[in-house]
């Protein structure tokens, strides 16, 4: 194979496939004539003497062969040598051009850090999130399972155990399925109580999901089953922070809730399982005889394995088949019922993908300026440098050796920025996960341990090197073009730049003003969307609020009496407080997704099985309404009194009067809530119970003094006179002997619900 001329003077090669050949031809011709000429002169005939002689020399073809090898090896060997030589020669003149230029090339390294540092750090937790396989075995197989209904409009609800042992059984696509939810439970231990996330989950949850144990093992069938013994698996961080990593744990007695639990294991160090946020512990799920068999309250998230070779689409025809004969069975609460299956890491980080991929393709059009900015400086340096090209190429240096050296110095800028971007993308993850709400945090443990690993390693190094490939070559290509004597009149004209290098330089900075208008443009919609959300009116104030969440042990508070009881006692206590002004009790604060329950107007007709009315319904204390600010619009507020022989009394939001009353008014109205009735006797403003961005919703307000408590825990919330001092002295109420709480302001609460926007909006505006 012929090489080009001008590769060959590049890389200084000699045409080794024609020249070796030629060489050994000649050399072994030599030998022969030599041989021939002495028989002749000892008078042997001229065609005798030259069968003598290729007799003598033997088989000329493997001869010719062997030489020829031995010289195309000759070839290469001298060829890499000085193709290395070379490149030492050019990183070495690299160095002193840019050591002289100090101004120079240290903006050129400040722009490639910043800009490779900023792609990299959104890389790392895009990688964290979305491109690394989930740390289960076969991940792919994990699906997530969820119950759809288009009469009450939801895409994706709970379900129930007894609709979870009905798919179990009767579904042949899953290796298995498996239900888990989560709470908080209070963890007793050297009386230091405090709240812990608890995933609490069928007995096969971690089978499905194939993980094995660091110490000890994992649940066992049937310890799911009522009256099974309590045991409990550590999260490996809490087995590390509160048992110092003893190996010797297993079998020892943790107190929850009250109750004591046998550790039968520890989870390993990069398990997570974003669904139940952090949890620190884990045990199977405890609900009694009666909620495993009703169908109608869905408190069950499922996760199932598919079998080898059984796709999503396979898996999700037969649960809707199977969906549709539960209907036909139990049709009061399985009616108009259907079963949806998705890819389970879409569920566990289906809630920051566009908010990452945003962020990652703004860091990218970030890159592209930078890219374009130090393209254009490499103009202007390659123009300020025609006389020193034109110097080396009457010297003798080709097109192609100019080109490489202009390259080197690229690529040795891109390098050393490359290293400088590790510092910055190590610094920017830092502040990026730093910048995340605790409480949001929780969802996404994927990002808690983001930061500097072989894989970030090498993609800011192949970004570095394509980065300094594509700013460099263009200027390198422009700077080789012109012909000597262009070259020597641009370099005796000192450091005017041709016309050539000005357009090309032109047509750079409009690429960057476009890339730049892109950039702020979209700075500008996200900053807009953010005020929106923000000046959203939730229908509460949050000003001067301090709230707080309060579990009770399960043991000690196991009777909704002494529940109801040690709250509302809280509840004095607060309010005796100086500087607290009001204080209210609530099963849920706003912003925080609530209970939903079925309800039917009084006077209405039954409702065909599975399409009874659902709402929100919070249970509260009369004085929640005026602790948060909520404006009474009609009526009055319930009677907090515990009288029986009352009527039972509710409050509706305004929204919940046009859906349930088509506007009317619905001030002594009743409504049938199971098998009670209960009379609304006022109406208050709506409030943003789910999400800022969400249309609001109609909600209810049950007297926390009748309704009946099927939970431990409550919220608090205390509007404060002064703020200094009142956090303090609320803690120190809510804290006793058997629990801990933490006071949180309620502005940051509400803010934690638009955390996602405000994350995308600053990283957007920061990088325009």
């Amino acid at each position: 194979m012929t090489r080009p001329d001008g590769v060959r003077r590049l890389f200084r090669l000699a045409d080794s496939t024609r020249s070796a050949a030629r060489d050994v031809d000649d050399e072994l011709r030599f030998h022969l004539e030599t041989r021939v000429a002495e028989l002749v002169a000892r008078g042997v005939p001229r065609d005798e003497a030259e069968r003598e002689a290729a007799r003598e020399f033997g088989d000329v073809g493997a001869a010719r062969a062997e030489l020829a090898a031995m010289d195309r090896a000759r070839l290469r060997h001298g060829a890499r040598a000085d193709w290395w030589s070379g490149w030492r020669q050019d990183l070495r003149y690299a160095v002193r051009a840019l050591t002289r230029q100090p101004g120079f090339t240290a903006t050129v390294l400040l722009t490639i850090a910043l800009s490779v540092g900023a792609n990299g750090a959104i890389f790392s937790a895009l990688d964290a999130a979305l491109l690394r396989p989930l740390p289960y075995r076969e991940p792919d197989r994990l699906v997530a399972l969820w119950q759809t209904s288009a009469t009450t409009r939801t895409d994706k609800s709970n379900t129930t155990y007894p609709n979870l042992l009905d798919w179990r059984r009767e579904s042949t696509s899953f290796v298995g399925i498996a239900g888990y939810h989560s709470n908080r439970m209070v963890l007793s231990r050297d009386e230091r109580p405090r709240v812990v996330w608890t995933g609490k989950t069928s007995a096969n949850f971690f089978e499905v999901l194939g993980v094995r144990p660091a110490v000890g093992r994992l649940f066992a069938e049937g310890e799911d089953a009522v009256g099974a013994p309590r045991v409990v698996v550590l999260a490996h961080d809490l087995w590390r922070r509160e048992f110092d990593a003893d190996p010797r744990i297993v079998g020892r007695s943790v107190r929850l809730d009250g109750a004591s639990y046998t550790v039968v294991g520890v989870l390993p160090a990069d398990f997570q399982f974003s669904r139940v946020g952090a949890a620190e512990v884990w045990v199977p799920f405890d609900r009694g005889a009666s909620m495993r068999e009703n169908r109608g309250g869905g408190w069950f998230d499922s996760i199932a394995r598919l079998k080898p070779g059984v796709t999503i689409e396979r898996a999700g025809e037969e649960m809707r088949a199977i969906a549709a004969s539960l209907a036909h069975r139990y049709p009061d609460p399985d009616a108009d019922v259907s079963v949806l299956v998705t890819p389970l890491r879409d569920e566990l980080t289906g809630n920051v993908r566009p908010m990452l991929l945003v962020l990652f393709g703004a860091a990218g059009l970030v890159l592209l300026v930078a890219l374009a900015n130090v393209a254009s400086l490499l103009l202007v340096r390659g123009a300020s440098r025609a006389r020193e090209l034109a110097v080396r190429a009457s010297l003798g240096a080709g097109r192609g050796r100019i080109v490489r050296q202009l390259l080197t110095e690229s690529l040795l800028l891109s390098l050393v920025g490359g290293v400088l971007a590790l510092v910055v993308a190590n610094a920017s993850v830092r502040a990026l996960v730093a910048a995340i709400p605790p409480q949001r945090l929780l969802t996404m443990p994927y990002l808690a341990h983001v930061g500097l690993d072989a894989r970030l390693v090498a993609y800011m190094l192949a970004l570095s090197i394509v980065a300094g490939a594509c700013f460099g070559v263009l200027p390198a290509l422009r700077a080789a073009r012109p012909r000597l004597g262009e070259l020597l009149r641009q370099g005796a004209r000192g450091s005017s730049v041709g016309g050539g290098v000005g357009r090309t330089r032109d047509a750079l900075v409009v690429g960057e003003l476009a890339l730049t208008v892109i950039l702020v443009s979209g700075a500008a919609l996200f900053g807009r969307s953010l005020a929106r959300l923000l000046a959203v009116d939730p229908g509460f104030r949050a000003d001067r609020v301090l709230t707080a969440f309060i579990p009770l042990p399960r043991v000690e508070y196991a009777k909704p009496d002494r529940q109801r009881a040690f709250f509302l006692s809280l509840e004095e206590r607060l309010r005796a407080l100086p500087g607290v002004a009001t204080v209210g009790l609530t099963s849920k604060l706003p912003l925080d997704p609530g209970n939903a329950t079925s309800y039917r107007v009084e006077g209405e007709p039954e409702p065909a099985p599975g399409h009874a009315k659902e709402t929100l319904f919070r249970v509260v204390t009369p004085s929640y309404f005026r602790t948060l600010g909520i404006q009474l619009v009609r009526g009055t507020v319930f009677d907090a009194g515990l009288d029986s022989l009352r009527p039972r009394e509710l409050m509706v939001s305004e929204r919940f009067v046009r859906e349930a009353f088509d506007d009317r008014d619905a001030v002594g109205r009743r409504l049938i809530i199971g098998s009670n009735t209960w009379t609304v006797v006022g109406i208050v403003r709506d409030v943003a119970v789910t999400r800022l961005d969400e249309p609001l919703r109609g909600a209810i307000y049950l007297p926390f003094a009748r309704a009946r408590p099927r939970w431990r825990c409550a919220s608090r919330c205390a509007r404060t006179a002064t703020w200094r001092g009142s956090r303090r002295r609320c803690a120190a109420s809510c804290t006793t002997s058997i629990r801990r709480s933490r006071c949180t302001r309620s502005s940051r609460w509400r803010a934690w619900c638009a955390s996602p926007s405000r994350c995308s909006c600053a990283a957007i505006r920061s990088s325009s």
